[in-house]
């Protein structure tokens, strides 16, 4: 949980940034910490990420005052 709420606070203080809105799920940590954990991946879906062939993206024409909501809950 603390690895998406990280990934949340990224896009919320930095919404123009797309490095902070792409998730590769080839990457190792990515792994370890959200994709080999139970609810990890459709936690991110739900949250407003789209699959696409080389990971989760957080599209631009998103609400993030919606995000920003959803990251309240979570906390």
């Amino acid at each position: 949980l603390e690895t998406i709420l990280l990934l949340v606070d990224n896009i919320l203080k930095a919404p123009r940034d797309g490095r902070y809105r792409h998730i590769s799920l080839s990457n190792p940590n990515v792994q370890k910490r959200l994709a080999s954990v139970e609810g990890g991946i459709e936690l991110l879906v739900a949250l407003g990420f789209r699959e696409s062939e080389s990971g989760l993206t957080f599209p631009f024409d998103r609400d993030l005052a919606h995000l920003a909501a959803r990251r309240l809950e979570l906390q």
